[in-house]
């Protein structure tokens, strides 16, 4: 049996994970910046938004670990008015 089966085979747990969020914002002062490049280029104005929406977050994943690795794969997202942000994300961690 390789040494890649016997890591695979040894306990391994397979554990869901989910969050369900609302995000707003109490107060906001806007604010706004001017930039350049160190070329002297024409400047322009950084603006932040006038009214941030709120959002609701929501997230799920999946773990399977045993004590050697865990390999995770989940998907977020923030949903508002004007807003819909979806993200995919894998990680894997390795104990030595």
């Amino acid at each position: 049996m390789s040494f890649i089966t016997r890591l695979l085979c040894m306990a391994l747990a397979v554990l869901p994970g989910y969050f369900l969020g609302y995000r707003t914002i109490l107060e906001h002062d806007p604010y706004q910046a001017e930039l350049s490049f160190v070329s002297g280029a024409d400047s322009f104005a950084l603006l932040a938004q006038n009214q941030p929406e709120d959002r609701a977050l929501v997230g799920a994943s999946v773990t399977a670990r045993n004590e050697y690795f865990a390999l995770e794969v989940g998907l977020r997202g923030e949903f508002g008015d004007d807003t819909q942000i979806v993200a995919m994300g894998a990680s894997l961690r390795v104990n030595f």
